[in-house]
């Protein structure tokens, strides 16, 4: 964390990796030093397939799985059904 000119904290998000002309990302890591770490693929500006976020806080990692921007989870195998039963 740091501090601006009136002594009040702040967090400064940085993204690096690749852009389109306009900015966009397209891949690479976008995170708050000594918070967060997450990289990521986007295609359109929506983050797609898997991606890493590392928690500096907790100190844990998941990988979380994305289709077109929303984040997406395993179907339960609890509610797979099987053929005759």
């Amino acid at each position: 964390m740091q501090k601006n000119h009136n002594d009040e904290p702040y967090y400064e998000l940085k993204f690096k990796g690749k852009t389109t002309a306009n900015f966009i990302p397209i891949e690479g890591t976008l995170s708050i030093e000594g918070i967060f770490i997450f990289d990521a693929k986007w295609e359109n500006g929506k983050i797609m397939r898997s991606a890493t976020l590392y928690d500096a806080i907790s100190q844990i990692y998941e990988e979380r799985n994305y289709a077109f921007g929303i984040r997406t989870y395993p179907k339960s195998a609890s509610t797979e059904t099987v053929e005759g039963q």
